[in-house]
């Protein structure tokens, strides 16, 4: 019987949350290790979910709908999703039920989750990957930190393991954010950090000179409306205002439309290996400091100008202390004037090549798949 048990291939489910696409793609490097062990691959998640993934991963994994809650964002981000926790607690629930359906509908052995709170189950493996640990308030909802801290501890512990995109030795990339002690969870992993781009080499970027830098501004349009429409139009009037030439990526999944307004070409979305060459030949990213897209733009030790979407406090802290440790300019959208601002980020050291963590995403998945068979 145990023989029998050993022969057979593992099957994960790999379940980002889909409230914009950063959870999805530092899933990517996880879903591609999975893969290389000779893992069973399940992508589930929204249509949007599914098609960065799969740009990513090809057909190699399997891919399942599978979504959760809309979220209604509006101009007050935070004031609106406190609305609608109701709405959170209630989806989890459904989410938790609908994950038995698919565990047997698939067979699954285990089930990661990025930061969707119902995908938990006493019958398989399950991991809980986030770094927000210490979540970031409004000063005024500061009351609420506490107790919204003890929420997410509660179910984390729920799962057999926490996973933490974040390195374990040297700098914390994510800095309070991810500041836990060992008793926190019974069984925590540093994954080092997560980024779609972990697999590229020097010459997969030859595209870009080999990653030599060009004389041109790459922006990165992301996050949830009406904010990323909002700095979308105010970047691509500002980029004719400068003396560079500029690549704007919409990050509309499913859509590869290309156009030119002056001197800014403008894709509605690219491959990964497409993106990760304009990464590497920019002179200076603009973009949302969202984790994932920080992970990102540290394989390339970017120069970056932080944008950080109004009302987020987290984008607001992490763009806070990249600028205090010198990595990156940062400014507020409404006072955005990119005449100025990009001479100013250009002076930035950008971010440095981050160290390996302690015990990383392989010995992470190692750990996971040693409990499953």
């Amino acid at each position: 019987m145990e023989d029998n048990k050993k022969e057979q291939t593992p099957v994960v489910l790999v379940c980002p949350l889909s409230w914009g696409l950063g959870h999805a793609s530092r899933c990517i490097p996880v879903a591609y290790l999975l893969l290389q062990k000779e893992c069973r691959v399940y992508v589930c998640g929204s249509e949007e979910v599914i098609a960065l993934m799969k740009s990513g991963l090809g057909e190699k994994a399997c891919y399942m709908r599978f979504d959760g809650m809309k979220v209604r964002y509006g101009r007050q981000t935070f004031l609106n999703l406190l609305l609608q926790t109701p709405l959170f607690i209630f989806g989890s629930i459904k989410e938790h039920y609908n994950l038995k359906k698919i565990i047997r509908l698939t067979g699954a052995n285990a089930v990661i989750s990025d930061n969707r709170y119902g995908l938990w189950s006493k019958k398989v493996f399950t991991v809980f990957i986030t770094h927000q640990l210490n979540t970031k308030l409004p000063s005024r909802f500061s009351f609420l930190q506490k107790p919204l801290r003890q929420t997410i501890k509660k179910i984390a512990r729920k799962h057999n393991a926490l996973w933490i995109p974040d390195n374990f030795f040297g700098v914390s990339f994510a800095g309070e954010l991810s500041k836990v002690n060992d008793n926190y969870h019974p069984q925590i992993f540093y994954t080092g950090l997560l980024t779609r781009f972990l697999r590229y080499g020097f010459d997969d970027l030859a595209g870009a000179g080999g990653g030599a830098v060009n004389n041109y501004v790459l922006c990165i349009v992301s996050g949830p409306e009406p904010q990323r429409t909002f700095f979308e139009k105010k970047l691509i009037r500002q980029l004719q205002q400068v003396p560079y030439n500029s690549v704007l990526l919409r990050g509309v999944p499913g859509s590869n439309n290309k156009v030119e307004k002056g001197k800014t070409v403008i894709y509605d979305h690219t491959d990964s290996l497409h993106f990760a060459r304009l990464i590497a030949g920019a002179s200076l990213v603009i973009c949302r400091p969202g984790y994932s897209t920080l992970m990102d733009m540290s394989e390339f030790c970017c120069k970056l100008l932080l944008v950080p979407t109004p009302c987020q406090p987290e984008q607001e802290y992490l763009a806070r202390i990249f600028n205090n440790r010198g990595w990156s300019y940062s400014v507020n959208q409404d006072k955005m004037n990119l005449k100025q601002d990009i001479e100013r980020a250009l002076s930035y050291e950008g971010i440095p090549k981050m160290l390996e963590s302690k015990n990383g995403l392989s010995e992470a998945i190692n750990y996971m798949l040693g409990k499953v068979f």
